[in-house]
């Protein structure tokens, strides 16, 4: 899946970051960040994992893989700014 690509792209961008000591703008922050949470790899296999698999089209697949729907996108939002607010002094 392309989401496996993603996220460890993510993971890298941030350890890039770190190494160099770059500081990124807050919108580069995030948007690299909703995607390092990990979340919409958790829940596309989530939905796989439900017992109705049967009705997924080859479109479906193909927008959860190619694109971020808007609900992941806002999930991964919540759950990045939350843990960001957790871990400041």
């Amino acid at each position: 899946m392309k989401q496996w690509v993603r996220l460890l792209n993510a993971f890298l961008k941030e350890a890039i970051w770190l190494n160099c000591g770059h500081l990124a703008r807050a919108d580069e922050y995030l948007n690299n960040g909703i995607v390092s949470t990990g979340v919409h790899v958790v829940l596309i296999h989530a939905f796989f994992l439900f017992n109705h698999v049967q009705g997924i089209s080859k479109e479906i697949i193909a927008i959860l893989d190619d694109e971020f729907p808007n609900i992941i996108y806002s999930v991964a939002k919540i759950l990045r700014l939350s843990d960001d607010l957790e871990g400041t002094k």
